[in-house]
This record gives C-alpha cells, structure tokens and sequence, in this order.
C-alpha cells in the first residue's frame, strides 16, 4: 500500500512521483480493494489539474458498491463522456 505524507501533498507544486500514484492502475486496484470510494477520491481532491479531474470525475460516477476487480473498465467506459471544467 502506498502511503503518502500529507504535508507534501498540499503544497502548490505537487511532485511527479505523487501524480504518477494518481495515474497509476495498480494503485487505485489496491486503494479500493482496501477502502471505500470515498477515500480514494478524496485523494484526487488534493489536485486540481485537469487530467486529475478527469479521472475523479470518472470515480464519481461508479457505484459505491462494486467490485474492484472491474475498475479499469469502470473507469475506460466512462472517459468519453466526461465533462471537466478547468
């Protein structure tokens, strides 16, 4: 599990390494595997680029209750029709 420090996290430049997490597949498995939705999508609250509000917008939109095996298709079909404002 990755665990990140919260005071990097909320300075205005965030590192490579903290967005590449973000991006990351295996991460967001794992995450959701081991937490709520909620939690997961809290973390991509700590960023406002827009890249990363594409994929909070597509975690949104996946129920609550689903298995975290199918979140890479979750997420794919839901990429389309997405609307994020800067």
């Amino acid at each position: 599990m990755v665990i990140i420090r919260t005071e990097s996290v909320k300075q205005p430049n965030l590192s490579l390494r903290f967005l590449q997490v973000l991006f990351n597949y295996e991460w967001i498995h794992t995450k959701l595997s081991a937490m709520p939705m909620v939690h997961l999508i809290g973390d991509y609250d700590l960023h406002s680029d827009p890249e990363v509000n594409l994929v909070k917008a597509a975690l949104q939109q996946i129920q609550i209750e689903f298995d975290p095996d199918i979140v890479g298709i979750e997420l794919a079909g839901r990429y389309g029709s997405i609307e994020v404002k800067d």
